[in-house]
């Protein structure tokens, strides 16, 4: 009996938290160090094309740390100011 990736999903979303973590960790486990890579490497690359092409400005990371830092401290949602993204 074959189960499709989605099925399986379906399933393992149905479990406790705790479960679901269980078995994140077991998955990432079984990954081949190469296929971590690549698979790392590939989003690098297109988060860096992103950049380049204009899709996304990127801020800097002091900016980010001020910003997050300011709206933990308030509890609000963090919504970077205008102009930063």
């Amino acid at each position: 009996m074959t189960i499709s990736v989605d099925e399986l999903a379906t399933k393992a979303m149905s479990l406790s938290g705790e479960a679901r973590a269980l078995l994140a960790e077991k998955l990432v486990e079984s990954l081949d160090q190469e296929s971590v890579r690549g698979i790392w490497l590939t989003e690098a690359k297109r988060r860096r094309d992103e950049v380049r092409n204009g899709q996304v400005k990127p801020i800097l990371v002091l900016t980010l740390w001020k910003v997050s830092a300011s709206c933990l401290m308030t509890n609000d949602i963090f919504i970077p100011p205008r102009g930063t993204c």
